[in-house]
């Protein structure tokens, strides 16, 4: 009677459809996350930048690794060994080759775009030479660990073979055992670099309070992934070793996708707050009673300040000033300027100049006066008919 309890529990507790519904979800949120990234660029900032791409792409060798751990699932992973048929541990030896290289390229894509993105906000000397030193330890990291891969058997496992046991000559599962937890620690190490490096650059840039525990906040995100990597290697540490390896390593399979999907999403968390500016700009200002979005920002003009700046007055077509001064300045717009990576505040609105203008007429007859700032840049009607009778 034992036995066939033990069957029926055996059957019942697979974990196939846990690392399918994970996969699922993980490429959903991804691609959403992504898509709105991208269109922060194009739409709102117009302007694609390096770290972008590269985050693109490793979005899309995310998404074929977690539909690689689907398909996996789908052939038995997850489930005990003895359920496992002999076609289905063939397919698994292809497909986990085909995991780990997956999981390298992302990891090389997605991290090789945070240090690009550091070194497009902080271009200063030692910031440079720690970016380039840690860009070539993911490389050296990622490229060594997927050559260690490929030679533990011989031939590969991604090419076939007439027969397993005899043709095909692998490491012992303590030595592949051990390459993956020296190989965890090491990716340990560097995600925790990656993720103390903006905080330093943090400190020594000149923000606000304010701005800096807002960018800095973002930056905390990186802890994330970084738990998820740990909860990776603690599900990995013996599993290889294991009699019963492909159900013991699915939780490990599952904190693998997680680290590298929360990587993409911490990714592109700043370029939410570009989004949220264009269609919502109440929401990153404290004080947003005088704020435009993008549109009112393109469709009007700008109404500057006073007093002008100097160089705004040289624009002007002086010569036009003495047939109708009121009406030259009335109808002149200054040009809008461009809006780059990301919208600048509008200053509080100054009273047109026309209308001050129109003021100042009435209150002085029919002699149009220019504010004291303006006045010896371009003299009004009176003086320069006085200067004539004089």
């Amino acid at each position: 009677m034992d036995v066939p309890q033990q069957s029926t529990s055996t059957q019942n507790d697979s974990k196939q459809l846990l690392i399918i519904a994970v996969s699922v979800v993980l490429m959903v949120v991804t691609l959403l996350g992504i898509s709105l990234r991208i269109y922060a660029r194009l739409a709102v900032l117009r302007k694609v930048f390096t770290d972008d791409v590269l985050m693109l792409f490793g979005t899309l060798t995310a998404l074929g690794l977690s539909a690689t751990f689907a398909i996996a699932a789908y052939h038995g992973y997850g489930k005990h060994v003895s359920q496992l048929r002999p076609e289905d541990l063939a397919a698994l030896r292809k497909i986990a080759f085909a995991i780990i290289f997956l999981y390298i390229i992302t990891s090389l894509l997605v991290k090789t775009s945070f240090l690009i993105l550091y070194l497009r906000l902080d271009q200063r000397g030692p910031m440079r030479a720690t970016v380039y030193i840690l860009m070539f330890v993911v490389a050296a990291q990622n490229i060594s660990f997927l050559i260690v891969q490929a030679l533990s058997c011989m031939p590969p496992s991604f090419l076939p073979v007439g027969n397993e046991a005899v043709d095909r000559k692998c490491w012992s599962p303590q030595t592949i055992q051990q390459s993956y937890n020296v190989n965890g620690v090491l990716i340990a190490i560097i995600d925790a670099a990656i993720f103390v490096v903006p905080l330093c650059m943090l400190h020594g840039m000149e923000l606000p309070p304010k701005q800096k525990f807002a960018v800095g906040g973002l930056f905390a995100l990186g802890v994330l992934p970084i738990a998820a990597g740990c909860l990776r290697c603690f599900y990995t540490w013996n599993a290889i070793d294991s009699n019963d390896i492909h159900y013991d390593l699915a939780e490990g399979g599952v904190f693998a996708q997680l680290e590298l999907h929360l990587a993409i999403l911490c990714g592109s968390a700043s370029t939410f707050k570009v989004l949220l500016k264009g269609i919502w700009p109440s929401c990153c200002h404290a004080d947003d009673s005088h704020l435009q979005s993008f549109e009112d920002l393109h469709r009007r003009a700008i109404e500057l300040p006073t007093p002008w700046p100097t160089e705004q007055h040289k624009m002007m077509d002086v010569a036009e000033s003495p047939v109708s001064t009121d009406g030259s300045w009335r109808t002149w717009t200054p040009p809008l300027p461009a809006v780059f990576e990301e919208p600048v505040p509008e200053q509080p609105p100054a009273p047109r100049l026309s209308r001050l203008m129109m003021k100042k007429t009435q209150e002085g007859g029919d002699v149009a006066k220019l504010p004291a700032d303006l006045h010896l840049k371009i003299p009004s009607i009176e003086s320069r008919l006085k200067g004539r009778h004089a």
